[in-house]
C-alpha cells in the first residue's frame, strides 16, 4: 500500500506499506519503519522497526520550508546539537532565576526583621515619651509645691520680722520703764537720805544740841535738792 507523505518544508515522497505515522514533536509525517523522525531526530514510539526491515527516509534537498501566508521565507529548523546547546542556557537562566528569588525572600526577611525592630523601638519612644510627659507633669507639681511652700516661708518670714520689730519695741519700753524704775529707786533714795537728815536734825535740836542738827542738814542738802527737783 503506497502513500503520499508531505514535510514541513514542502517537499513530498511516496511510501510502500501501512499507513504513515505522526512525529509527536515536530508534526512531520513518518513511515511506519522509522525508529527516528527524519525531521527532528525524535524516536517514534509507535514505529514498526523491531518486526518489519527498516526502511531509510528520502534526502530532504532543502532545510529551508515554502514561503508563508505572509510571503516571509522560513528559517532553518536548530539542529538536535544545538538544541543540546540550548539547554545549558535555560539551565543557567533557571539558576540565575533562582538567585533573584533568593535575593529577593532575602531582602523580604531583612524587611520583616527591619519592620520588626522599628516597631519595638516605636514602642520603646511611645513608652519614653509617657514616662517622660509623666515625669514633666511630676516636675511641674512639685515646682507647684515649691512656690507654694517659698511663699508660705515668705510669710513666716515676714511674721517673724515683725514679731521682732514688736519685740524689739516691747524691749525699748521694758528699757525705758527700768530707766524709770532706777530714776525713780534713786530719787528715792535720795528722799529718804534728805528725810534721815531732817529726822538726825530734829532730834538733835530736842536735845538742846543745835550745832549737831545744823551739821545734820548741811550733810543731806544736796540729797534734798535733788529730791526737789524729782518731785518737780
Amino acid at each position: 500500500m503506497s502513500a503520499m507523505h508531505t514535510y514541513p518544508c514542502g517537499h513530498r515522497w511516496q511510501s510502500e506499506g501501512p499507513a504513515p505515522l505522526t512525529c509527536p514533536a515536530c508534526g512531520a509525517a513518518v513511515a511506519p519503519t522509522w525508529a527516528f523522525c527524519g525531521h527532528c531526530s525524535v524516536r517514534i514510539a509507535g514505529s514498526t522497526q523491531a518486526h518489519l526491515p527498516a526502511v531509510s527516509p528520502p534526502a530532504i534537498p532543502s532545510p529551508r520550508r515554502a514561503d508563508d501566508a505572509d510571503g516571509r521565507r522560513g528559517r532553518r529548523q536548530p539542529p538536535a546539537s544545538r538544541q543540546r546547546r540550548v539547554r545549558p542556557v535555560t539551565v543557567l537562566a533557571s539558576a540565575v532565576v533562582l538567585v533573584f528569588l533568593a535575593s529577593l525572600v532575602l531582602l523580604i526577611v531583612d524587611d520583616a526583621t527591619t519592620h520588626g525592630r522599628y516597631t519595638s523601638t516605636h514602642h520603646k519612644l511611645v513608652s519614653a515619651r509617657q514616662s517622660l510627659a509623666t515625669t514633666q507633669t511630676a516636675v511641674a507639681t512639685t515646682r507647684s509645691q515649691l512656690a507654694s511652700t517659698t511663699s508660705q516661708r515668705d510669710q513666716l518670714q515676714s511674721q517673724l520680722a515683725d514679731a521682732r520689730t514688736r519685740l524689739d519695741g516691747v524691749r525699748g519700753s521694758l528699757a525705758t520703764a527700768q530707766n524709770r524704775v532706777n530714776l525713780q529707786a534713786s530719787e528715792m533714795s535720795q528722799l529718804k537720805t534728805c528725810l534721815d537728815g531732817f529726822s538726825n536734825a530734829l532730834q538733835a535740836d530736842l536735845y538742846g544740841d543745835y550745832s549737831a542738827g545744823l551739821s545734820a542738814l548741811q550733810s543731806v542738802e544736796t540729797a534734798c535738792r535733788a529730791a526737789q527737783n524729782a518731785v518737780g
